[in-house]
């Protein structure tokens, strides 16, 4: 096991073309609305991440998965203008 992929705290900014996760970065794989919220999809550093927020409260959940195991978190979502 080497040493965290993640600190204990980062920032989360993406587009319908990107995504930065901390110290991560990957394109858009799928990018999903449905039913008011908006699932997408990536793969940074050949590991698994899926992001689902509410597009009404702003707040939403992560998984990051991978060979180094699986993470999980959640998130609140802030336009930035």
């Amino acid at each position: 096991m080497g040493p965290p992929v993640l600190p204990a705290s980062f920032k989360v900014k993406w587009d319908r073309q990107s995504i930065t996760f901390g110290p991560l970065s990957a394109a858009v794989d799928i990018w999903e609305p449905k039913n008011g919220s908006v699932g997408l999809f990536g793969r940074p550093s050949g590991m698994n991440l899926q992001i689902v927020f509410d597009t009404t409260t702003g707040r939403g959940t992560w998984t990051l998965s991978g060979q180094q195991g699986q993470a999980v978190g959640s998130v609140s979502v802030e336009r930035v203008r």
